[in-house]
Formats: C-alpha cells, structure tokens, sequence
C-alpha cells in the first residue's frame, strides 16, 4: 500500500514518482544509487531525501549499490530525512558501462 506523506507542503509540492516509488517507496532511491555508482568519481558524495521512517532501508539501498559510508542525517525537525553516501577508491564507471 502507498503511504500518504504526513506533511502537507510534501503532498501538494513533490512529485507522485518521488513519494510513490515502488511497492516500498524505494524504487526511485535504486535508481538513483546506480546512477550515483557509475556516475561520481572516487569519493564524490550522493544525497537522496526520504520519509523518516526509510532511512535504515536507504542506507541499505545505497551500499548495496556500491556506495560507501552511507549515513543518514537529521532536518531542522530533528527527522532523519537524508541520507548520503560516497563512491569508494574503485575508479569511477563510465555511463555506457
């Protein structure tokens, strides 16, 4: 089932894909990380905003990715809504690979 963001300046301002990605609502943070993997050099950081109840499941997606260091971070309301995470030493992809 869909989660219905709490927040009413969420609900009328993000975008459907961003809240409603995938039966779990992480489909869009998947492609994000892959994106990210092949994409950033050798320590270059990605940042993705979620609910704060995913901030456990984003680490997971993100370092399951090949990301490193995956840590989540707290908004001015004391929520963990961020989390961010680098790309390793592993030299960087190129976008067709």
């Amino acid at each position: 089932t869909r989660e219905i963001p709490a927040d009413p300046e969420v609900r009328r301002h993000d975008p459907e894909p961003a809240l409603y990605s995938g039966a779990d609502g992480l489909d869009e943070i998947r492609r994000i990380a892959g994106a990210a993997r092949r994409l950033l050099a050798p320590g270059g950081h990605v940042l993705v905003e979620h609910t704060e109840r995913q901030g456990a499941a984003t680490r997971a997606v993100l370092e399951s990715a090949g990301l490193v260091d995956a840590a989540t971070l707290a908004d001015l309301t004391g929520r963990d809504r961020i989390t961010l995470a680098r790309a390793g030493a592993v030299g960087r992809r190129g976008p067709c690979d």
